[in-house]
């Protein structure tokens, strides 16, 4: 019996998947075009990523640093083969603030509230009206010295959120008559 040996090599071609087994962001499941309302001041979000094929490897970019509004998430899969590639896409949606609170409403140094009337000395040419939003992204408007004029005085200041929501706050500061 005759024999014959032949060497035959076989060549494993790396696999073209770069798919995705697992994504979610904050423990939430997610897929490519989501969306994932943040609360406000969210800065940046845990992400979970598990490719289908364990050689597969993968980059995210957009998770961190995240502002009010739209911010993208990205993540882009290269397969065993580095040639293939897959992107999936979720928009993080940061909600603006609706905090239009004071921390601190103040009249020459003393705490007040809303409605509050304050009852100054004759002679008085001006009092100091100090404001400190809640949320430090919210404006004020209206704190500032105020002139004052005999009899009762109006200060009215005015709070933005973030999302424009808008809060009045009035204190009477009265100045006795000479």
């Amino acid at each position: 019996l005759a024999t014959a040996e032949t060497n035959i090599t076989l060549t494993v071609l790396r696999n073209t998947d770069a798919s995705l087994k697992l994504f979610q962001v904050n423990g939430s499941d997610v897929v490519d075009g989501s969306v994932v309302v943040l609360d406000p001041h969210t800065l940046s979000v845990d992400v979970v990523v598990e490719t289908s094929d364990p050689e597969a490897t993968f980059e995210v970019s957009g998770g961190s640093g995240l502002e009010p509004g739209e911010n993208a998430l990205t993540v882009t899969v290269t397969a065993a083969n580095e040639e293939t590639t897959q992107e999936f896409n979720v928009v993080l949606n940061v909600l603006l603030s609706s905090d239009a609170s004071l921390s601190s409403l103040q009249v020459n140094g003393v705490e007040v509230v809303d409605g509050e009337v304050v009852d100054l000395p004759a002679y008085t040419a001006s009092a100091v009206v100090s404001a400190v939003a809640a949320d430090e992204a919210a404006s004020v408007e209206g704190a500032d010295v105020v002139d004052l004029e005999p009899g009762e005085n109006v200060v009215t200041v005015t709070v933005t959120a973030q999302n424009g929501d808008v809060a009045e706050y009035t204190i009477k500061i009265g100045r006795a008559h000479v």
